[in-house]
């Protein structure tokens, strides 16, 4: 992605919001555009397979002495 300013619909409900565009209205909503930051899409990855993370824990046993069960 990358961040530049520009031209863009205002409309938080448009499709085109913070898209870059050009011209006087936006093509779907035909709200007047105005200068703001846009974001446009540089390139994109498409992943095979889901990324699953697996990672094992060791289990940990705490014993507590005698004196400190006490005050427990």
């Amino acid at each position: 992605m990358k961040r530049t300013y520009g031209m863009t619909c205002k409309n938080q409900r448009c499709g085109n919001y913070k898209k870059p565009l050009e011209g006087k209205t936006c093509s779907l909503c035909r709200h007047p555009l105005g200068a703001a930051e846009v974001t446009k899409l540089q390139s994109e990855v498409a992943f095979e397979e889901p990324y699953v993370t697996k990672y094992q824990a060791p289990c940990v046993l705490v014993e507590i002495n005698e004196p400190l069960q006490k005050v427990i």
